[in-house]
């Protein structure tokens, strides 16, 4: 290695840096989520949050358990993020309308929910099994954005021309790693549920 002069770049060599050993977690205690595939999930105790977007979609966030034979699987823990924002590439249905309907629940009027009624649906059913996809989606603390989202990545830009990546390798296998192309950071991926179906 070519001497390095320290000074030049503010480094103290002396400075302590990182996890104290008492604070330290191997990576290895944190698995990559289950393949990415259909599961039967159900929400974990009252672990949700509703919210309002800037466009107005009301939305819940919260963490569900899958439910799986598979002892890899059973008890594994995602991501779960619902709106009711009507997507460009679906209009005949939004991630909420799934999620409630999924129970057998109809609106009252007959036609559109009313969001006193989604709250008491969900409050009601978020321990209820149901089924939905899990995917992978890896967000990055430093950029504030999601850098990566499945297997093959996104198929458009964002708005600001960013292209989330995927986590399958040139040779189809997964790596729940991938490196952020903005600031270099290392992205883990973690589980998320994105489709609804009814179980």
């Amino acid at each position: 290695m070519a001497e390095q002069n320290w000074d030049d770049l503010g480094i103290d060599l002396n400075e302590e840096v990182g996890t104290s050993s008492e604070a330290y977690v191997p990576s290895s205690q944190y698995p990559p989520p289950p393949p990415i595939g259909t599961y039967t999930f159900r929400g974990v105790g009252d672990e949700y949050t509703w919210g309002r977007s800037t466009d107005g979609a009301l939305y819940l966030r919260g963490k569900v358990e899958l439910v799986s034979s598979d002892a890899e699987v059973d008890g594994r823990r995602a991501d779960i993020f619902i709106s009711s924002r009507v997507s460009p590439f679906r209009q005949d249905g939004t991630d909420l309308d799934d999620f409630v309907r999924g129970c057998g629940d109809k609106p009252s009027n007959g036609s559109r929910f009313t969001v006193k009624e989604i709250v008491d649906i969900v409050a009601a059913t978020w321990q209820q099994q149901r089924k939905g996809y899990l995917t992978w989606e890896g967000y990055c603390k430093e950029c504030r954005k999601t850098i990566a989202r499945g297997k093959t990545g996104a198929k458009k830009e964002d708005k600001f021309g960013f292209k989330a990546l995927g986590f399958a390798g040139e040779d189809g296998s997964l790596n729940p790693n991938v490196v952020c192309p903005l600031c270099g950071e290392i992205v883990t991926a973690r589980g998320k549920i994105q489709k609804f179906y009814a179980a």
